[in-house]
C-alpha cells in the first residue's frame, strides 16, 4: 500500500527561493527570541541588584535600631568592602503638643547609609524613633 501511495505522490524538490524564505523566517525568529531572552536577563540582573541594595540597607537599619547609632557594624553583616554608618539627629520643629519631653524621651531621626566599594552611597534610609534624651547628648 505504501508503494502505491509513493507512486502517486511525487514530490518536487524545494526551489532555491523557498529555501531562502524559510532561512530568513528562521533567522528573524531566532533574532527576536534572543532579544527577548537578553532583555529578560538584564531585567532579572537589575532586580537582583535592587534587592541586594535593599537587603543590605534593611540589615544595617535593623542593626543600628537594635544596637544603637554608635555601634560598630560587624564584618559579616554586609558584603566585603561595604560599610554602614548611622547619624542620630534630634527632630526639630515638632508640633506644639509634642514639644514637651515626656519622661526624658524625645523624637530622633536615624539617618542610615550603606557605603559601597567606591565610597559611594549605595542606599540610605531615615527612621524616626523615640529615644532616651541621654542618647542625644
Amino acid at each position: 500500500m505504501w508503494k502505491a501511495f509513493a507512486k502517486h505522490y511525487k514530490r518536487k524538490p524545494f526551489s532555491f527561493l523557498e529555501i531562502l524564505i524559510a532561512m530568513a523566517i528562521l533567522g528573524i525568529s531566532l533574532t527576536v527570541a534572543l532579544s527577548i531572552v537578553s532583555g529578560a536577563r538584564s531585567r532579572v540582573l537589575r532586580a537582583e541588584q535592587r534587592w541586594a541594595r535593599q537587603h543590605n540597607l534593611d540589615q544595617a537599619t535593623e542593626f543600628f535600631l537594635s544596637a544603637g547609632p554608635d555601634a560598630t557594624v560587624p564584618g559579616w553583616l554586609l558584603p566585603k568592602g561595604f560599610r554602614a554608618e548611622c547619624e542620630l539627629i534630634r527632630v526639630e520643629n515638632l508640633p506644639e503638643y509634642a514639644q514637651g519631653k515626656k519622661d526624658k524621651f524625645t523624637l530622633a531621626r536615624y539617618e542610615i547609609r550603606v557605603i559601597g566599594l567606591r565610597n559611594e552611597v549605595v542606599a540610605e534610609n531615615t527612621v524616626e524613633k523615640i529615644v532616651p534624651e541621654k542618647i542625644l547628648q
